[in-house]
């Protein structure tokens, strides 16, 4: 097991910024009418017409913003300096993530690079971050994070042999390009609760343990 991190509001805002993620990317999609799904990326939901864009693109900021209290909690918790190479790697990829919401699809190279950099800093970090739980001697731990890495890999991978082979355009106008940002953004997801659910969950054990010890130690002195 790999140790325990400090519990409240900062571990906490790492499983809060998923769920604020999902929801808000959910609402821009249904408020963007003419989206879709197969011959559009995420990207496109930051261009959308009416208040799609603004939905979108303020939970991107959001999430950024949300995230960043439990970035703190994983770079004072690094044990060695893989992980804190995997944390730098994760930091630097959702900060990336976060300009995303200002540097919009109409700014298309500077979208592009930001896009493809927390993509990819995201995978290395799975690695790294991973490989340094290994060091420490947390192995399955650990060995779950590369496994994010490998299957983020692969995402990309298979659909660049189904889907990308002999396309010539615009990389962010590929045909499914949403499959694979969608599996990198649900592994990150995992991965988050991978790190934060745990402790979150033994700290309210604690909690409700500490609450029964009181209780039984009050009704003994009533007994008494």
């Amino acid at each position: 097991m790999k140790p325990r991190l400090p519990g409240g509001f900062m571990l906490s805002c790492g499983v809060a910024a998923p769920v604020v993620g999902v929801v808000g990317v959910a609402l821009a999609a249904l408020l963007a009418p003419e989206f879709n799904a197969v011959d559009h990326g995420f990207s496109h939901l930051g261009v959308a017409d009416g208040v799609a864009s603004w939905v979108f693109n303020g939970t991107v900021v959001l999430v950024g913003v949300v995230a960043f209290p439990f970035g703190l909690v994983l770079a004072f918790t690094a044990n060695n300096l893989l992980e804190k190479a995997g944390v730098a790697c994760l930091w630097i990829g959702v900060f990336c993530m976060f300009l995303l919401g200002f540097v919009t699809l109409d700014y298309y190279a500077a979208h592009l690079a930001l896009g493809l950099t927390f993509f990819s800093l995201v995978t290395v970090a799975f690695y790294v971050y991973g490989a340094g739980n290994v060091y420490e001697g947390h192995v399955t731990h650990g060995l779950v994070s590369i496994a994010f890495g490998a299957l983020h890999q692969a995402a990309w991978l298979v659909w660049g042999v189904v889907y990308f082979r002999g396309y010539q355009g615009p990389l962010l106008e590929a045909p499914a390009i949403l499959l694979p940002e969608a599996a990198g953004l649900l592994l990150l997801i995992a991965w988050v609760f991978h790190e934060a659910y745990g402790p979150i969950r033994d700290d309210w054990r604690e909690v409700l343990e500490g609450r029964r010890m009181q209780e039984r130690r009050r009704e003994r002195g009533d007994a008494a």
